[in-house]
């Protein structure tokens, strides 16, 4: 996705935020009686509220994988989901060994793989044209650069190298 969709998509998505918000609310009544909601009154405003192309986009884009799907994913297993499949061909378990040497006992391979699995988006495949390994790529190198940036593992002063090619 593109960035001036992406940009967009983000500016939609915070619309629709802030247009629930106090402006939207049904006023407060001065008794105490309560008041009732129906449900299918909330599905109808959120339809009309989210029913254009660029929300499914949206939508779409932060699906999940149940999380009975998600603990069956295991290295190498063939009914991986296809994004999973993708990484692993990109990325192998001795790869990660290799750029993640300080990472904490529980951040596996596995647990990462089931992670990325989870999000069917991340790295997943695109029907448009576009080169669904190469963007794949660039999210897993944009991904890593975020893990080292945030726990301090591009600090100079380890005595492991701070860059590690592949």
């Amino acid at each position: 996705m593109g960035l001036q969709k992406t940009l967009a998509l983000s500016a939609v998505a915070a619309g629709i935020m802030l247009s629930l918000s106090g402006a939207q609310a049904a006023p407060l009544l001065s008794s105490s009686e309560p008041m009732t909601i129906n449900a299918s009154d909330l599905a109808a405003k959120e339809k009309a509220l989210t029913d254009f192309p660029l929300m499914e986009a949206v939508k779409s884009s932060i699906q999940t994988l149940d999380n009975s799907a998600v603990e069956q994913i295991e290295p190498g297993r063939a009914a991986n989901p296809a994004n999973v499949k993708r990484v692993e061909s990109i990325l192998k378990e001795a790869d990660w060994d290799y750029l993640f040497p300080m990472r904490a006992p529980e951040y596996t391979y596995s647990n990462f793989l089931k992670a990325i699995g989870k999000f069917p988006a991340v790295c997943g495949t695109y029907t448009d044209g576009r080169d669904s390994d190469a963007i794949c790529r660039k999210t897993l190198a944009t991904m890593f650069a975020h893990f080292a940036q945030e726990t301090g593992g591009h600090e100079s002063w380890r005595d492991i190298g701070r860059i590690k090619p592949l």
